[in-house]
């Protein structure tokens, strides 16, 4: 099969490395994970090298207009902050918008 890759996914039960194959354009081939030999047999070619972790920072103001009450008082347990489910969420919206124009203030 042409285009393929072997991916490094951890290690199996027995401590032995297994892969999962992509196409060159990022779609997996499948959702199982395989053997060195049986990758190495479907994609026909060597290992890729493993890729280290990537780190997203999460932006300072996250996007909280199209979030549900019980989302927007997740976020602000997140921050230390207990909100009122009771209250409307136009009212929990403004103590969110509050909170973060006040974070960037400081």
């Amino acid at each position: 099969m042409a285009d393929l890759k072997m991916i490094p996914a951890g290690m199996d039960l027995n401590n032995n490395p297994v892969y999962k194959i992509c196409h060159s354009d990022g779609r997996w081939y499948d959702t199982a994970t395989y053997s060195k030999e049986k990758a190495e047999e479907i994609v026909g070619v060597e290992v890729i090298e493993q890729v280290e972790k990537v780190v997203v920072e999460k932006p300072t103001t996250p996007n909280f207009k199209n979030m549900s009450k019980l989302e927007l008082e997740a976020l602000m347990r997140e921050h230390d902050i207990e909100l009122d489910r009771r209250k409307t969420k136009k009212e929990l919206m403004e103590t969110v918008a509050n909170y973060f124009s006040e974070s960037k203030d400081e």
